[in-house]
């Protein structure tokens, strides 16, 4: 795993300690995709897109609903700052 990787792992596994559900992206790299590299192959492959492969080795999504409040919002805030600590 690279740098990254143990990165968005150490906040993922903060933000669920503190009650906030995170998902990893639908797809990954979209180009990887079946679909993706039957019809764009004449560009290139996924390996051929090194920003993209980064990209989707360090993010992750954070639900939020119509009907958030006020304190849940404060709360995602005060733990997102905290998690960021965790990186060196």
């Amino acid at each position: 795993s690279n740098t990254r990787e143990l990165d968005r792992n150490k906040i993922i596994r903060y933000l669920e300690d503190n009650g906030i559900e995170t998902r990893p992206p639908l797809t990954g790299n979209f180009l990887s995709q079946p679909a993706m590299i039957k019809k764009f192959s004449t560009y290139g492959n996924s390996d051929d897109f090194q920003n993209v492969n980064e990209i989707s080795k360090s993010v992750f999504l954070v639900g939020c609903h119509q009907d958030i409040n006020t304190n849940q919002l404060k709360h995602l805030v005060q733990t997102l700052e905290k998690a960021s600590l965790l990186i060196k």
